[in-house]
């Protein structure tokens, strides 16, 4: 352990440059003496304060270092000593040990500074590390062979708090019914609180419970449909097949969150939060359809690129009926999203067959008051830079595609179209 910590320690002096100080306190210029032949490589820092000026090196390290390396006389102080000193002193409500400027984290220190053996401060500070994490561990100690059982006052606490309640369940047992004595507690509806556990300390700060959202998430699916060799090759991933003569390339969009806050700059499906008053259905149906008039590829003015399509000589669009896809959960740090996905499923015929189904998916959109925007191919989802949420989104909507996939299969009316056509050809060509 000295080794490994004297190492590393070394190796970030040397990042450090000019940052130390030598054993004294006094500015030196830590250098690599290989890289800078001219200068005069000073003394490795050999106490924890001449340590802790480097950069990188924190009071445990530092501590670590000069004790194991250099003996001097200083404790250790890491979460296995943590976790030994509040047990073995009973350290309770003196806030969270780890964090400091805490009462907990002050007490900590006094009881490694009180045990340290200050002969052999290294072997000591490593010995306290072993205890925590060998035997003084954080969900299971074994209280019962641990060389410090006779000094911990938390292992006290706990043994007297259970054979105090093993007497008063004794006596409750034997007492006659009806005349046993009511406590305020009982009287009230309150819990009875749980006995002390070793396992209760170090105590911790509560975490602040999650703040709860719901979202609102519409999917916008392009489907372009074009005749298979006309201006277009077979796609992979993402296409599939109408039919022998015709090829849909599926395509999704995708917009830019604003700048700063929660993801800001990451891409995702049209989404919006719904504020934290909005508690019924009825309400974000509201919510629901104003994001649908955002996001409508089709409607009138729309910047995501299907209009100009809609005014090309053969061009023909239609909806799909807007479709309920189901709820995800995205946990962050200190919020819980849950997301209502629904899709908008718009399908753009291309009955000339030119370029346009590539043109389509190359569009991207950004401006002035603008949300920045673009089009993702299915078979390229993957790697559009979508965080884990929108693609818990999208997991959602290719499971509800494997459903449908398993269903029998229907020609759909442009299939028709196509094959009725690739059929007169024939009877053309053969006549």
């Amino acid at each position: 352990r000295a080794r490994f910590l004297l190492e590393g320690a070394k190796f970030v002096v040397g990042k450090g440059g000019d940052a130390g100080k030598d054993s004294e306190g006094k500015d030196s210029k830590l250098s690599d003496g290989k890289q800078h032949p001219e200068k005069t490589l000073s003394p490795f820092p050999n106490t924890a304060k001449a340590l802790s000026s480097v950069p990188g090196v924190g009071p445990y390290t530092a501590a670590a270092v000069a004790s194991i390396a250099f003996h001097e006389p200083i404790a250790a102080v890491d979460g296995n000593v943590i976790r030994v000193a509040t047990r073995l002193g009973s350290v309770v409500g003196g806030g969270d040990a780890v964090k400091n400027n805490t009462s907990a984290s002050r007490a900590v220190r006094e009881i490694a500074n009180a045990l340290l053996d200050e002969t052999r401060p290294g072997d000591f500070n490593q010995a306290m590390m072993e205890l925590g994490a060998t035997v003084c561990t954080p969900r299971n100690p074994k209280c019962l062979t641990c060389p410090l059982r006779a000094y911990c006052q938390g292992f006290k606490m706990e043994t007297s708090e259970e054979l105090e309640l093993k007497e008063t369940l004794k006596r409750e047992s034997t007492e006659p019914k009806g005349k046993a004595d009511v406590t305020s507690k009982e009287l009230t509806g309150e819990p009875k609180s749980s006995p002390f556990r070793v396992t209760d300390l170090p105590e911790k700060d509560k975490k602040a419970e999650k703040r709860l959202e719901t979202v609102l998430t519409r999917v916008v699916e392009a489907r372009v449909v074009f005749a298979a060799g006309a201006g277009i090759g077979k796609q992979s991933g993402g296409t599939n097949h109408s039919s022998t003569d015709t090829e849909i390339l599926i395509g999704y969009l995708v917009t830019k969150r604003p700048e700063g806050g929660l993801l800001g700059g990451l891409w995702e499906f049209p989404s919006v939060v719904a504020p934290a008053e909005t508690k019924n259905d009825l309400d974000r149906a509201k919510m629901a359809e104003n994001l649908v008039s955002f996001c409508d590829p089709v409607s009138h003015g729309s910047p995501f690129g299907v209009d100009h399509l809609v005014k090309s000589a053969g061009t023909l669009v239609s909806f799909r009926p807007m479709e309920q896809m189901g709820e995800v959960t995205h946990v962050f740090s200190h919020v819980k999203q849950q997301t209502i996905v629904t899709r908008l499923a718009v399908e753009v015929t291309l009955v000339a067959g030119d370029d346009s189904a590539e043109a389509f998916f190359a569009q991207t959109g950004e401006g002035t008051n603008q949300t920045p925007w673009r089009w993702v191919r299915g078979d390229a989802i993957h790697d559009a830079g979508l965080t884990s949420g929108p693609m818990k989104v999208f997991g959602l909507l290719t499971k509800e595609n494997g459903k449908k996939k398993n269903a029998a299969p229907k020609e759909s009316a442009i299939g028709k179209m196509f094959a009725k056509k690739q059929k007169k050809a024939e009877e053309k060509q053969t006549g």
